[in-house]
């Protein structure tokens, strides 16, 4: 992980992007991965991630591994070491209900691991 100063050489390894935009985003990605036999070690180094809550406004975003260059980071909160199962038994079906529940804290890791790319 990079320290505070230090200059940074981060490697594309995601683009993000909403769903009308994956097929695009597919496209662009094999177009530009290398053909040449000697070129295996980066084919296929920019992984294409869809996701509905990204807007398809013909932006999208450029990510490198988080083993890289944390773009975010977790916490758990210091009484919620994991997360908590509950369970009763359902009164209007027949059957048993679940519901689980996730504590946690999210911050930004290095705002320079992630660049947003401007729409056409």
């Amino acid at each position: 992980m990079p320290t505070p100063g230090e200059a940074l050489h981060l490697r594309a390894a995601f683009l993000l992007c909403g769903v009308k935009l994956a097929p695009t985003a597919r496209q662009l990605v094999v177009q530009q991965t290398p053909t040449d036999p000697d070129a295996a070690a980066i084919a296929g180094a920019i992984q294409v991630v869809q996701d509905e809550r990204i807007p398809d406004d013909g932006r999208w975003y450029v990510t490198c591994a988080p083993t890289q260059c944390p773009t975010l980071l977790t916490a758990r909160l210091r009484d919620e070491p994991e997360p908590e199962l509950l369970a009763r038994d359902g009164w209007d079906v027949d059957g048993r209900e679940y519901r689980g529940k996730n504590t946690f804290g999210v911050g930004i890791g290095n705002y320079r691991s992630m660049v947003l790319t401007p729409g056409a």
